[in-house]
């Protein structure tokens, strides 16, 4: 008990020197007379009594990861080749064109891929290309102009129709891979009557007026005035696909045709980085997590490395600011903040990826309040000496010990708000 007196003693007077005299006042109980872990348990509840009777402030819980799993979706981003503009006609009858765009990180083959059209009834489908030509591609986040020979714009064209078809209308284009196959998109704009391979979701509600094109957006906010040059969402790409055409189109009244030889224009980025665990040898499981949005997360490899794919540009409509934390139990959680518009380069793109510093997340956050402090020492104490799958097993071994307690009272009064947790 003179150890006890001890560490009261030190709790009234030294409260950030307590750790250390708990340290000292357990392991001397543990070689003294009393050799079963009940001393612990009983010096653990009895300074937890006395530290909740002076202390005003309970721990507070730390923010669960399935917090954000309650914001609605933000972004949707087409993992495959698009429809990204379409003109229906121009300043001449059949001044047509359909864009393509690869929203991917990986150049696509598009041999033997066909461009098609159905009229509004469904009753006739007609090609525009009946096999792309060996050896056509696309880069990746690069675009594909088809035009109609009557084509007058001046944006140099990729390929040209090579049948007698035209756009018109009320009509819905489809294009498929593998020799006409599988389907990989499909838009459908104005009065479609029958929607067998008709549109997605809803059809665009109006076909473009000559002159202007229907165009898909880059993000699910964006507006007609964010995707004309030079406003803000320009430059992003046309990836956004929540497979409603209604949704995911805007009407341009300036059409912007694109070809594979104009610039990529990227919508996002990677976010990645390396953890290690303070006593632990294995640092897989972290789990790290992005907000606003939705589906942004990532767990940790044996190797400690994260990687979240697929990071839009804007985070929410007018922001480009995330928070980013990672967090694992028993550990002091990180949190930062990550503004993209700060990332971009002189065209105004994002790169492939971004990448956080390497960072060392510290042992002893027991009860998940992002401190170590009494409350997790006293689960060490109420747990010290048993085996199995507890909270107090800080280093994973499946026991709480000495190695446990070493770290939690090493570690006492730090808080995760003293990471310098950066991007590189």
């Amino acid at each position: 008990m003179r150890c006890v007196a001890l560490s009261l003693g030190l709790l009234y007077r030294y409260k950030r020197a307590f750790a250390t005299a708990m340290l000292q006042s357990l392991l001397a109980i543990r070689s003294a007379t009393i050799p079963d872990h009940d001393s612990a348990r009983f010096l653990a509840i009895f300074l937890v009594f006395i530290t909740l009777f002076i202390t005003k402030n309970l721990p507070a819980h730390a923010r669960p990861l399935s917090e954000e799993e309650d914001l609605p979706p933000t972004h949707v981003i087409a993992d495959h080749v698009v429809i990204s503009e379409v003109q229906v006609a121009g300043s001449v009858a059949n001044d047509e064109f359909i864009e393509l765009y690869n929203p991917t990180a990986s150049e696509v083959d598009m041999t033997g891929w066909r461009l098609t059209r159905k009229t509004s009834n469904g009753n006739t489908t007609q090609n525009f290309w009946l096999s792309f030509p060996s050896g056509t591609k696309i880069r990746a986040y690069g675009y594909f102009l088809v035009v109609s020979p009557e084509y007058t714009g001046s944006v140099t064209k990729d390929l040209t129709y090579d049948t007698g078809t035209h756009l018109a209308p009320d009509n819905t284009i489809i294009l498929y891979s593998d020799q006409g196959l599988t389907v990989v998109d499909i838009v459908g704009y104005g009065t479609i009557t029958n929607n067998t391979d008709g549109y997605e979701g809803s059809a665009f509600p109006s076909s473009p007026p000559n002159g202007q094109s229907i165009e898909r957006k880059a993000f699910y906010f964006s507006k007609q005035s964010d995707m004309s040059d030079p406003y803000p969402h320009a430059s992003f790409g046309n990836s956004y696909d929540s497979g409603n055409n209604e949704d995911d189109f805007i009407t341009q009244t300036t059409p912007n045709p694109q070809n594979s030889s104009s610039p990529t224009e990227r919508c996002c980025t990677t976010v990645q980085g390396n953890f290690t665990l303070q006593g632990r040898p294995n640092p897989s499981g972290i789990q790290v997590l992005m907000w606003p949005g939705s589906n942004l997360r990532a767990t940790t490899d044996i190797h400690g490395d994260f990687f979240i794919p697929m990071v839009p540009a804007f985070a929410i409509e007018g922001t480009t600011a995330y928070t980013v934390e990672a967090t694992f139990p028993g550990y002091l959680s990180a949190k930062a903040n990550l503004t993209l518009s700060e990332h971009l380069d002189v065209n105004g793109q994002l790169p492939e990826s971004i990448g956080f510093q390497a960072l060392r997340l510290l042992a002893g956050d027991i009860n998940r309040d992002n401190r170590v402090n009494i409350f997790d020492l006293s689960i060490i104490g109420s747990q010290y000496g048993d085996a199995g799958s507890l909270t107090g097993d800080v280093n994973g071994d499946g026991k709480v010990n000495i190695q446990d307690l070493s770290l939690v009272s090493g570690n006492f009064g730090t808080n995760g708000s003293q990471y310098a947790w950066v991007p590189e």
